[in-house]
């Protein structure tokens, strides 16, 4: 699931192969995506809220337009056919994948490339990625 704050509306993926838009402010589904040949697994907002990523349990990343959820409007389907069990946002170009065979990879998305294989965690799965912020001042460093 992924939150976006600025329209208070929930996104989740399902193992139907659906992706499910819930409007908080009416608790209603606005919007459920046609079904997806595959399991959906993992879900993230990029491109300044203009796209929806979706990684799948046959390595697939789908891309829906913002507004536009019944169908996708794009694949990138150069992954490893191992599931992507999380995604993590970069930046707005950019998206961390973990696999379900242990890689992590920065992939770009439009143009959508695999930047480089980040690291690979043996050979269990990568169910969970985050990030966590560090701040500290100058003076504690001496």
């Amino acid at each position: 699931m992924t939150f976006a704050s600025d329209s208070m509306k929930l996104l989740s993926t399902s193992g139907d192969g659906t992706l499910s838009v819930c409007n908080l402010r009416t608790n209603k589904i606005q919007s459920q995506s046609e079904f997806s040949e595959e399991e959906l697994l993992s879900v993230v907002i990029m491109k300044n809220g203009r796209k929806v990523i979706c990684g799948s349990q046959n390595g697939t990343l789908l891309l829906y337009s913002w507004g536009f959820f019944k169908d996708c409007s794009d694949r990138f389907t150069a992954l490893s056919p191992n599931s992507i069990d999380s995604l993590l946002k970069l930046d707005e170009d950019r998206v961390i994948t973990g696999s379900e065979n242990g890689l992590i990879s920065l992939v770009g998305i439009l143009p959508s490339r695999i930047i480089q294989p980040l690291a690979e965690h043996s050979e269990y799965p990568i169910e969970c990625l985050g990030t966590v912020h560090i701040s500290y001042s100058i003076e504690a460093l001496y």
